[in-house]
């Protein structure tokens, strides 16, 4: 696949908004580099570690971190952010990966997939709430969803959760 070819598959998939397919796009087209260490030039970086970071397989992230050249990596804010974010997904801190997510002025190019990565996000969480407690408080569950207390309400009402409004706890619903 030439450069042209390149780009214009990438292009297609940010058009048809096939988030998941970033990485395995990505990790493809590295395969047919004949495992040079080297990237193109213009390589789009902040698309290859947000499409990692998509599909949850941080380790791939922080080793495709690692290749950045440094005069690329230290120079780029976006990329800088989407390291952040790595780390704190790494981490489990949910402030700190919804404060990433939402702090950031994102480049026109990354912006659908780092909403789509926002609500993947929430739905894992979800997942992983509903496994892991029979109840919840209201807060907690906002902090986790990375939402107000207010949406955190609307949010899991779709899941249904029941809410005591006495004691502001959730049931979960598995």
């Amino acid at each position: 696949m030439s450069g042209e070819e390149f780009f214009t598959h990438l292009q297609a998939i940010l058009n048809a908004r096939d988030y998941q397919n970033l990485s395995p796009f990505f990790e493809q087209y590295e395969l047919t580099l004949g495992g040079t260490t080297a990237l193109p030039g213009g390589w789009p970086y902040n698309l290859h570690m947000l499409g990692f970071l998509i599909n949850n397989d941080l380790d791939s992230a922080r080793f495709l971190w690692k290749r950045i050249p440094k005069h690329i990596s230290d120079v780029n804010p976006e990329l800088q952010a989407f390291w952040r974010l790595t780390q704190a997904m790494w981490t489990r801190e949910s402030p700190t990966m919804y404060t990433c997510l939402h702090s950031n002025q994102w480049s026109v190019a990354c912006s659908g997939a780092v909403a789509f990565l926002t609500e993947t996000i929430r739905k894992r969480t979800m997942a992983l709430l509903s496994k892991a407690y029979t109840t919840i408080s209201v807060a907690d569950s906002a902090i986790f969803l990375g939402l107000t207390e207010e949406h955190t309400l609307k949010f899991v009402e779709l899941a249904g959760w029941q809410l005591d409004v006495a004691s502001k706890m959730f049931t979960v619903k598995n």
